[in-house]
């Protein structure tokens, strides 16, 4: 497994509609393997690779859990909105770096700044409107001059891979690695296969809503995280993904039933290659697969899913071995047609 492309894909900042420095990546690695690439009107890039079966949609996204300015006040505190699902006590006192240009381009800019909490005399009533960002600035001219209404910012941090695991704020688009080694692992497919790499998963999946749209699949497998749950926690002890297991075959979350055609399908590749596997059923978390499955008049989707712990941190953590099954069981499924499993 090439470790040093999934640090760089992991590595790069990507607020939400600001993935330019990811699609910019994206792009250079396919570009000579699809058949055809182009990135539509919300920023996702689409790279086919052309067979005479049916259209296979494998979907993840490129962008990551970040923020917007939307206030200055008058001593140059930020006030901000967040943009996926994150937690209050995870992120507070964490490290973020803004981007200076308006949301749209690549983030570019090393300016820092750690979220801060107001002092409130019941620290139990605490909450994200609570939360603001101190960059430093000592008025609100004086940030204006560095930061603009509507300007983005992601968790700062290393991405960080030693023997056995990777931690990165970016850890998210470890289904873009998947997906963009299996498009130029692929040398033949007997599918009409299709490698999207969506913007704004983090804006209610606004890329999955479009693209789902310009590819109109006939089915639909979609690469994510997904929630370990061998964290200490009584109250997800009972639900089954485990980290080191193996990749994740998604049954359920709570934005879709996944077609037990598809379920099957994929668990039988996997027996048939010797790919380790487990099955998700997630009662919070969302994917890409919701939106795609209800697409069109209805596409069949499944999902493959990579176990993380801390999945709503500012640093998420998720074992090699994981991303690895995922990645022999994208391929061996890209390879395999995709027949009659309606």
């Amino acid at each position: 497994m090439n470790l040093e492309l999934l640090q760089k894909i992991c590595g790069l900042a990507a607020p939400s509609s600001g993935e330019g420095a990811v699609r910019d990546c994206v792009i250079d690695l396919l570009k000579d393997v699809a058949d055809e690439i182009k990135v539509d009107p919300l920023g996702s890039v689409i790279a086919r690779k052309k067979g005479a079966g049916p259209k296979v949609m494998f979907a993840c996204h490129m962008d990551q859990p970040s923020f917007m300015i939307n206030f200055i006040d008058k001593d140059g505190f930020l006030r901000f909105s967040h943009m996926g699902k994150l937690a209050f006590e995870q992120i507070r006192g964490q490290r973020v770096v803004f981007q200076n240009d308006p949301p749209g381009e690549s983030l570019r800019s090393v300016m820092t700044g750690v979220i801060a909490c107001e002092k409130i005399r019941d620290k139990q009533q605490a909450s994200m409107i609570h939360l603001y960002m101190d960059a430093g600035f000592r008025s609100r001219e004086e940030a204006e001059k560095h930061i603009a209404i509507g300007g983005l910012c992601v968790f700062a941090g290393e991405t960080v891979i030693d023997g056995r695991k990777i931690i990165s704020p970016g850890l998210g688009r470890a289904g873009a690695f998947v997906l963009a080694e299996t498009a130029k692992a692929m040398q033949s497919s007997p599918n009409d296969m299709y490698f999207v790499f969506n913007a704004q998963r983090e804006v209610d999946f606004a890329g999955a809503k479009a693209s789902v749209w310009t590819v109109s699949p006939d089915y639909a497998v979609c690469f994510d995280l997904a929630p370990s749950h061998d964290i200490p926690s009584p109250e997800i002890q009972q639900l089954p993904v485990r980290a080191g297991n193996g990749a994740a075959i998604k049954i359920k979350d709570s934005s879709v039933i996944c077609h037990p055609g598809l379920i099957h399908f994929i668990e039988d590749t996997a027996k048939e290659n010797g790919v380790r596997v487990q099955f998700e059923i997630s009662e919070s978390f969302q994917s890409g697969a919701g939106p795609v499955h209800t697409a069109n008049g209805g596409v069949p989707a499944g999902g493959v899913s990579i176990p993380a712990r801390g999945i709503d941190s500012a640093h998420p953590i998720a074992l090699l071995s994981d991303i690895e099954e995922s990645l022999r069981l994208a391929l061996h499924l890209a390879q395999k047609p995709f027949e009659n499993l309606v």
